[in-house]
C-alpha cells in the first residue's frame, strides 16, 4: 500500500505509528525514508502521545532483538 502522494509520506508514517504499528516500511526511495523520520520527529516533539508510541514501539523492537540474539 501507498501514500497517495510524496507529500503525504511522513503522515503517512505518524498515522501508522498512532494506529499501532512498530515497524515502518519505506525502502523504494531514501529520500522517503528521511522524510519519514523528520516527520515522526517533528510530530513526537508536538504530541507526547505519539511520542509515549514511539517509545513502545522501541521497547518492544528492543526486547524482540534480545530474544533473538541480536541486541547491541
Amino acid at each position: 500500500m501507498r501514500p497517495t502522494s510524496a507529500r503525504s509520506n511522513g503522515a503517512a508514517a505518524a498515522r501508522a505509528i498512532r494506529a499501532g504499528c512498530d515497524v515502518l516500511l519505506a525502502c523504494q526511495n531514501p529520500a522517503h525514508q528521511l522524510e519519514a523520520r523528520e516527520a515522526l520527529i517533528r510530530a513526537g516533539e508536538k504530541q507526547s502521545e505519539l511520542r509515549s508510541r514511539i517509545g513502545e514501539s522501541a521497547a518492544r523492537l528492543r526486547a524482540l532483538k534480545v530474544r533473538a540474539g541480536k541486541a547491541r
